[in-house]
């Protein structure tokens, strides 16, 4: 029988739109609100396609998706050594 491989797991961050501690989470990131701190495309029930809107106000908050391609790009890089 050959052993099981032991499985990584990934800590539990949490995106959220306020800076307050998520319970549970090993870190907690605050990111902007589509449509309302940056640009986004949204899906239009009017046109039953999707359609982009402009920010109400800019802020200096990033998106989901910038902090998720960020943390897929270095989820699986080896551990620097210290």
């Amino acid at each position: 029988a050959q052993p099981k491989e032991k499985k990584r797991r990934m800590a539990f961050i949490a995106l959220t739109k306020t800076q307050e501690p998520v319970a549970g989470a090993a870190v907690t990131i605050a990111i902007g609100e589509a449509g309302v701190d940056h640009d986004a495309v949204v899906y239009s029930s009017r046109t039953g396609s999707l359609r982009s809107i402009d920010a109400q106000a800019a802020s200096q908050l990033p998106s989901a998706a910038t902090i998720i391609r960020l943390i897929a790009t270095h989820a699986f890089a080896e551990p620097l050594p210290c």
